[in-house]
């Protein structure tokens, strides 16, 4: 179940900052990289590291193995 949730809320958060709004003012600084890297991935506006960091809550509702939260 751990898996299914973590797909789906990175799927929806990242449909949602694609919208307009929430692209120009979060997801921009991501898509701005002027050299893309494997690295590039890590660069965000806190916001969005925020909403991504929070798929590891699910991990305080549904009881699940530690390693499953590094995945």
């Amino acid at each position: 179940v751990v898996p299914i949730i973590h797909e789906t809320h990175f799927f929806l958060l990242h449909r949602a900052i694609h919208w307009g709004p929430l692209y120009k003012w979060v997801h921009s600084v991501h898509h701005n990289s002027v050299n893309p890297s494997p690295w590039s991935s890590l660069s965000m506006h806190p916001v969005e590291q925020l909403g991504y960091l929070g798929v590891a809550f699910w991990h305080l509702i549904i009881p699940s193995n530690p390693l499953l939260a590094l995945y």
